[in-house]
């Protein structure tokens, strides 16, 4: 093992990971090879010509910061308090949906890898594992995110699960007013529930140690929503009837408003580009709000969070918690970000290609290398807490 000295947070890292995936970009490779093409596919892919994702992670590698030495930096500490909780570090799992179908296992690995570093884990709707499951695992870092979905039954009524459940916190997420072109996936033929063809079953032949994985658990559904399938089977046919029944709908500031008067805990707004927006949502009584484009799955065309992020926490910084997803790689750019003024980052591609690259103790390691990368950019950089970063833009190079 190896540990990373002068750390008041300490992030120990397993050694023999490290040398096989020592930047997060290797277990994204890896996942690539070891996962079945089309769901590879899901997992990295992104919205039309795939321009917007290139340049959600691009924008991270322009940003250059001033190091600082000659302080005492052997007491630093990455914990950060967000909503009355306090982490111990800025960095969080984002929500992906289908994540255990992507690699089997990884929400109940993830999640329980969120709890032991005392990280957020944000639970998809569109998850795997039912929200009740998962709280077990993560019983004091798990939020819950949700959708505006065809009918407002629906979504209230996984408003009232989650409340039921214990969730203190309910993310958003407003950014699907349609559907995007996910070119990858057209492509490669990707359809939920996937039909058996000889296509596919070549695939999964490619990827022994992902139908391994897949074998030993029971068929992926979306278990958040399976309670509202009509068809009473559970199985494949009741999942195509769902997905064909029960879509993901455009929101308005109605909507927010009838969510927030359901939801008597801390809400967060996901999806959030443009200043008007986060006073939009600000006005209507969130807590927080999430910067994203979703990962560059939504618009090609959509700026690159991290470049949308000063702006939004200059309006709204003092009366919200800022936060923001999308292009996240390294903890030197959950660094950047906070020096742009979030709060706390979340990743998605990242968490779960690190299952899939090193089975679910993937987890666990994803967790120790983004507190070591970022322990070893507050040691470069002088700082002793993330309020020794956070807004402050006098720390970029110009």
């Amino acid at each position: 093992m190896v540990k990373r000295p002068n750390a008041l947070n300490e992030a120990t890292v397993d050694a023999r990971l490290m040398r096989r995936f020592p930047l997060f970009i290797d277990m994204l490779a890896a996942a690539n090879r070891r996962v079945p093409k089309r769901i590879a596919g899901y997992l990295l892919g992104g919205a039309d010509t795939e321009i917007g994702l290139a340049e959600t992670c691009a924008a991270f590698a322009r940003i250059r910061l001033v190091p600082r030495y000659g302080i005492d930096v052997s007491q630093r500490s990455t914990a950060v308090e967000l909503f009355g909780r306090t982490y111990a570090a800025p960095i969080g799992v984002a929500p992906v949906g289908y994540a255990s179908a992507i690699w089997p296992g990884s929400e109940q690995a993830l999640a329980a890898a969120a709890q032991a570093a005392n990280v957020p884990y944000v639970n998809s709707t569109f998850a795997i594992e039912p929200l009740e499951s998962i709280k077990r695992y993560a019983p004091d870092v798990a939020w819950f995110q949700i959708y505006y979905f065809q009918s407002m039954d629906t979504t209230l009524a996984l408003v009232k699960r989650a409340q039921r459940a214990g969730y203190h916190v309910l993310v958003l997420t407003i950014d699907i007013p349609t559907y995007s072109k996910r070119t990858r996936d057209h492509r490669n033929g990707l359809q939920f529930p996937p039909v058996l063809t000889p296509a596919l079953l070549a695939e999964v032949a490619m990827t022994p140690l992902w139908a391994a994985e897949f074998l030993k658990r029971r068929y992926p559904l979306p278990g958040n929503l399976m309670p509202y399938a009509r068809d009473p089977s559970g199985g494949e046919a009741a999942l195509r009837e769902l997905l064909g029944t029960t879509g993901v709908y455009a929101m308005t500031w109605d909507e927010v408003r009838a969510v927030r008067k359901a939801w008597p805990g801390k809400l967060v707004i996901k999806g959030i580009q443009h200043v008007a927006d986060a006073e939009a949502a600000v006005a209507l009584g969130a807590d927080g709000i999430i910067v994203s484009n979703h990962g560059g799955r939504q618009f090609d065309a959509a700026p690159a969070p991290i470049d949308s992020l000063p702006a939004i926490a200059e309006a709204i910084g003092t009366r919200a918690t800022v936060m923001m997803d999308s292009g996240v790689r390294s903890g030197l750019d959950v660094t950047k970000a906070l020096v742009r003024g979030a709060e706390c980052c979340f990743a998605g591609r990242p968490f779960i290609a690190a299952c899939a690259a090193a089975g679910n103790q993937g987890a666990a390691y994803a967790m120790a290398l983004f507190q070591d990368e970022i322990t070893t950019a507050f040691g470069q950089l002088g700082a002793c807490g993330v309020r020794d970063l956070l807004r402050d833009r006098t720390r970029e190079a110009t």
